[in-house]
């Protein structure tokens, strides 16, 4: 999992309690307005305090608290899109030996996204000289190391994140296609809890066509930046919606952003099983899904590397089923065991049955798959 998302869950999940806890204390003072009706010192002065504090300030604090989970959830949104382009970026850096190897869309886009990086950072309000300066320095060092192919090579991060409309349907669409994946809001909507968030929010009875649902999410992305930037300008905000619905708004982001790392995540894997030397292991003959373990009849692959063919904890492995949404599932083997027990590693030919266990999530569809184990270059 990306960081990113991570950091993205953490901040909507803040955000949650946040108004719960608002909803909470709304529902606390109208509970005790109705039942602390008496002359008890302690209901007068309960009373005394809902009228001269609390009363006065409610639908303030309303107001504020919309404002506020507006503006905070948009700044999530926009903060998460931006990190985990770069960290998918970085992620596939890592994978490419040189700048020849790296995907073509990537290398296209570089250079005239590093020229417009490079004009915003001359133009950049707020920028000490000395600041402004190393970084047109390291900007103009890449984008020059990039041009001849250097051996040695860093791509401009921050220009694949560069912009100056807010974060819309279209907008997201144009960024994420900079790094090769095209299309990802519509690609977000095979996700279910994404579909089941709109469909619940927009039609209770029941799942909606996609066309409907593409249409649904453009509509929740584009009012979304448009309500963040009324606020952020001082609009008066006449009609807002309720902490209920605000929830509702919030869980849909939630499950779109979720929706973006599992195809950004797939497609760094993808590339990384295109990338790798690889043992093919085939496909498992059982797997134990609750402990997560893969077993094999046989390690004797059809076609051995030039050293012994060898797999070793650690070792990355993928499960390939290109008929799949998820063609790619990646991770690493966390132990390896045959007739005599746990081993660190394994050789071919190996002709008695033996087993891995993995740290990615396992079921029976995973014997459809084809498993291969990456291997040093």
């Amino acid at each position: 999992m990306f960081q990113s998302l991570s950091d993205f869950l953490s901040s909507i999940d803040g955000l949650i309690n946040h108004l719960n806890y608002e909803k909470s204390c709304q529902v606390y003072f109208q509970t005790g307005a109705k039942k602390y009706t008496g002359e008890h010192s302690l209901e007068v002065e309960f009373r005394s305090f809902l009228a001269e504090k609390i009363s006065p300030a409610l639908t303030d604090s309303k107001v504020y608290s919309y404002k506020n989970g507006i503006i905070s959830l948009y700044g999530f949104l926009e903060r998460y899109v931006e990190d985990i382009i770069i960290e998918f970026l970085r992620g596939i850096c890592e994978l490419s030996l040189d700048y020849k190897s790296l995907p073509q869309e990537i290398r296209k886009n570089h250079l005239d996204a590093s020229l417009d990086h490079i004009n915003k950072l001359k133009k950049l309000r707020g920028m000490s000289a000395d600041y402004r300066q190393s970084s047109l320095t390291e900007a103009v060092k890449n984008m020059h190391n990039c041009l001849v192919e250097a051996q040695e090579y860093a791509l401009n991060y921050d220009a694949f994140v560069s912009h100056t409309s807010n974060f819309r349907y279209d907008s997201i669409h144009e960024i994420f296609t900079r790094i090769g994946i095209h299309g990802i809001s519509r690609s977000c909507l095979d996700d279910a809890g994404l579909a089941e968030a709109l469909s619940r929010k927009h039609s209770p009875t029941g799942t909606l066509e996609k066309k409907i649902l593409i249409s649904l999410l453009m509509s929740e992305l584009d009012n979304l930046a448009q309500r963040r930037n009324e606020i952020a300008h001082g609009v008066r905000i006449d009609e807002i919606e309720s902490l209920d619905m605000l929830q509702e708004r919030i869980e849909i982001i939630r499950r779109y952003g979720l929706a973006i790392h599992s195809i950004v995540f797939s497609r760094l894997n993808s590339y990384a099983y295109q990338s790798a030397r690889k043992i093919d292991l085939g496909r498992p003959y059982k797997v134990y899904g609750g402990i997560r373990v893969l077993e094999f009849q046989r390690f004797f692959p059809a076609e051995i590397p030039e050293e012994c063919a060898k797999i070793s904890v650690g070792d990355k492995v993928f499960a390939i089923n290109e008929n799949s949404s998820t063609d790619v599932i990646c991770g690493s083997i966390v132990s390896i065991r045959n007739h005599d027990g746990n081993v660190d590693f394994l050789e071919a030919p190996h002709n008695s049955s033996f087993s891995i266990r993995v740290d990615f999530k396992t079921n029976s569809h995973v014997r459809k798959r084809m498993v291969f184990v990456g291997v040093e270059a």
